[in-house]
């Protein structure tokens, strides 16, 4: 599904996604309000989103979505894209954020890495999510040693250096299937419910440092 109160934007990026048979738009919204009613009716695997929107903005829209569809992948456009605003985002639990002026092949690409591994931040964000977390935290080098398993351990480093599903698979010469299955797993056992939290898992345990 997508949001943006611009009806010609709406209607042109609709079109062409649904020229791509990977994907289906199974509706779109003005605003937030009409989101959500559109909700009812259909439940998405990814919402495409706007931020400034009359009647319900992105923000408001997002943080009322997710109370009740947690499983529901949030992709955020704007012209006003920054990295700090990125983090914003990716605190707050947003999948990916992409400036508006992406190219279509961007944001297909986004929408297939977000389906897939949960989030896609680029490589800029994701030192930033890092750095952030270490200026209010400061460095721990213990390594939690009871939670992940060796496999888990090593994927969970791929992950936080920004490596998709199939580029973990092909390094560990294991199939996308499994990745998955460790990737919930990990997840699970760190209580992270997105990449921020996974990240900052990481860093405190020791697993990710900073270069």
């Amino acid at each position: 599904m997508y949001a943006e109160d611009h009806k010609i934007l709406r209607q042109s990026l609709v079109g062409m996604l649904n020229e791509n048979e990977k994907f289906q738009v199974v509706g779109d919204a003005a605003n937030g309000l009409e989101m959500i009613k559109l909700l009812r009716k259909q439940t998405p695997d990814i919402i495409i989103t706007d931020i400034e929107m009359p009647e319900m903005n992105g923000f408001e829209m997002f943080k009322t979505i997710r109370r009740e569809y947690s499983d529901i992948k949030f992709i955020f456009l704007s012209m006003h894209y920054s990295q700090l605003l990125a983090l914003d985002m990716a605190n707050i639990g947003v999948n990916a954020f992409l400036p508006k002026e992406c190219g279509i092949d961007i944001l297909e690409k986004t929408i297939i890495e977000v389906h897939e591994n949960g989030y896609h931040f680029n490589t800029k964000v994701n030192n930033l999510i890092v750095s952030d977390y270490m200026n209010k935290m400061g460095y721990s080098n213990l390594i939690n040693q009871l939670s992940l398993s060796a496999r888990e351990t090593e994927i969970l480093k791929l992950i936080c250096d920004g490596k998709t599903n199939k580029v973990v698979a092909e390094k560990l010469k294991i199939t996308p299937a499994t990745i998955d299955f460790h990737r919930q797993n990990i997840y699970k056992k760190t209580c992270s419910s997105n990449l921020a939290q996974l990240m900052k898992y990481a860093i405190k345990n020791g697993f990710v440092r900073l270069s």
